[in-house]
């Protein structure tokens, strides 16, 4: 999906995270059933998750803030066992690179992010 034309730093962060829920939608890699994802059942772990033990934004049916470095799969397994998915997620990563958008804002809510950009 291409970058359309966007003025603020808010509506590019968005779009990149529309862009994003819509991947994850489709493919649904992290599977989530009661709080928690694919990885954690195969692992037979109860209290863990690729989203981090105390994600306060991690909710029944995964993330519930515009989070994009959390949306894109930082430091996540189960985004990569599917190749179209993984190759779509490495585009919207790069986009954000292009913006000035970085992977360190793991754990952070939408409004913490653009305050940082």
């Amino acid at each position: 999906m291409p970058l359309i034309a966007v003025t603020t730093k808010e509506e590019q962060y968005d779009r990149l995270c529309k862009e994003a829920d819509e991947l994850l939608k489709l493919h649904d890699p992290c599977k989530f059933i009661d709080g928690q994802c694919i990885y954690s059942r195969e692992q037979g772990i109860k209290d863990m998750h690729c989203c981090g033990p105390n994600c306060r934004w991690l909710g029944t049916g995964g993330c519930e803030t515009s989070n994009l470095a959390c949306k894109t799969g930082f430091g996540c397994d189960a985004l990569y066992r599917n190749y179209d998915l993984a190759v779509e997620i490495q585009k919207i990563r790069s986009k954000a690179w292009k913006l000035g958008i970085k992977a360190i804002h793991i754990f952070q809510s939408r409004e913490e992010i653009i305050n940082d950009i």
